[in-house]
């Protein structure tokens, strides 16, 4: 889990990052993720992350600034379980949840654009791992 670090240094920052005016965003061709699924595991416990669609489960897809979509929920979910964020329940993409990821972007090394997207799912943030009722089991997925 990569917890303690990010959020040392939001403390120590204020947890306030300016959002880039006219900044082009770099996962501008993926859809956005307008959605959640929870994938199955090798276990009884199963992934949960946001995708496309109820109908499109690809995990291609961007969130940004001022989306509100039920992948935005499942993003928030997984910031609360697995990086202690304190964001609580919502499908809003506001300044907090900006502030998170690019708090996480520039701990993996990566573009710190705001915009959650393949590179950050894949670097950036873990998953939260749910049971067959949809909370939260204690763990989390780490795609890196």
């Amino acid at each position: 889990m990569r917890t303690l670090a990010t959020f040392v240094i939001a403390a120590l920052i204020g947890a306030f990052v300016p959002v880039a005016a006219g900044a082009t965003p770099a996962g501008a061709a993926y859809p956005r993720c307008d959605s959640f699924h929870d994938f199955p595991t090798s276990t009884s416990l199963r992934v949960r992350e946001p995708v496309v669609s109820t109908t499109n489960h690809s995990t291609a897809c961007t969130l940004r600034l001022h989306d509100n979509t039920f992948g935005v929920a499942a993003l928030r979910f997984a910031l609360d379980s697995c990086h202690r964020a304190g964001l609580g329940v919502s499908g809003v993409y506001d300044q907090s949840v900006y502030n998170v990821i690019v708090l996480l972007q520039r701990v993996a090394r990566i573009d710190d654009d705001g915009i959650y997207g393949p590179e950050t799912r894949r670097y950036a943030v873990d998953m939260p791992l749910v049971d067959r009722d949809g909370d939260w089991a204690g763990g989390c997925r780490t795609f890196a």
